[in-house]
């Protein structure tokens, strides 16, 4: 089997879709084909490495690709996985990309009312998931890893910068993964992927989305994935957009990640000043 040569690491909702979507169509790369999020590092990892292995090619299929990988957003934000990673991949690349932390956590409460049913407020939904705060605090998140891993192994993009300049992100991942930049020339896709919205049947929705979690549990992925080819997920209406982020509560958060922003540009050795204001609203 060939080992992933890399991982995209996360943060979860910060264009790793879109990504998945770009690397998917490159030629020299392969990404696991019946389940995009493996989850093996930090949900799954005393099914052991056989069942891991089970996701990618071996042999002479395996020789046909340059890079080998996986993303699984929630990589980052797990505690254990860096050292699992380090043991199991010791050679790996890995690649993060930051949102600002205000417009993630706005981004995973539209998640929560499109595919969980959520009907509280942002506010409300705050209040009661610490981890939407604590997903946002990356700097502690990458020293985990930077502690296992050299530094020349990470790449760690922005996704403000990423979905601004396409081409220069790509030409940047093609370099660190060392596979030909030219298929990236094109990007075919620069809109908004897996956008968020509200539900008109919440309830049923949500009642699916835990049934579609189940059957991947069970490794019945297969089925999962007809119904998403045949548009089940879209059967229950669109309500249309959640409401944009207030300025009330885009102020408060920014104070609250005021202190990892400084830390986390010392960090990387880059300046990130828009998300260090009360900027205009945005839609998730």
């Amino acid at each position: 089997m060939a080992k992933p040569a890399f991982l995209v690491v996360g943060a979860q909702r910060a264009g790793t879709t879109w990504l998945d979507r770009h690397l998917r169509a490159h030629p020299e790369v392969y990404l696991p084909l019946r389940r995009k999020e493996i989850h093996y590092f930090d949900r799954f990892y005393d099914r052991g490495p056989e069942w891991y292995e089970s996701f990618f090619p071996r042999g002479k299929e395996a020789a046909r690709y340059r890079a080998i990988g996986e993303i699984t957003p929630k990589y980052l934000f797990d505690r254990i996985a860096p050292e699992r990673i380090r043991r199991d991949l010791p050679d790996v690349r890995l690649v993060a990309i930051l949102r600002n932390p205000v417009d993630r956590a706005y981004s995973q409460y539209a998640l929560a009312v499109r595919d969980a049913g959520e009907r509280g407020t942002f506010e409300e939904f705050v209040r009661d998931n610490p981890d939407v705060v604590g997903r946002g605090l990356y700097t502690r998140q990458l020293e985990r890893y930077l502690g296992c891993f050299p530094r020349d192994r990470f790449l760690v993009l922005l996704f403000e910068e990423m979905m601004a300049d396409a081409a220069t992100t790509l030409r940047r991942i093609a370099k660190f993964l060392d596979i030909d930049p030219g298929p990236f020339e094109k990007p075919h896709d620069r809109g908004k992927v897996n956008a968020s919205y509200r539900p008109r049947y919440p309830g049923v929705r949500a009642t699916v989305r835990k049934v579609g979690d189940f059957l991947r549990y069970h490794d019945l992925d297969w089925f999962v994935n007809v119904a998403k080819e045949m548009g089940v997920p879209h059967l229950f209406g669109n309500a249309g957009p959640l409401p944009p982020l207030t300025e009330g509560a885009r102020r408060r958060l920014t104070g609250i990640f005021e202190d990892d922003v400084a830390a986390l540009e010392r960090l990387l050795g880059k300046e990130l000043p828009e998300w260090k204001t009360a900027r205009e609203t945005i839609t998730a």
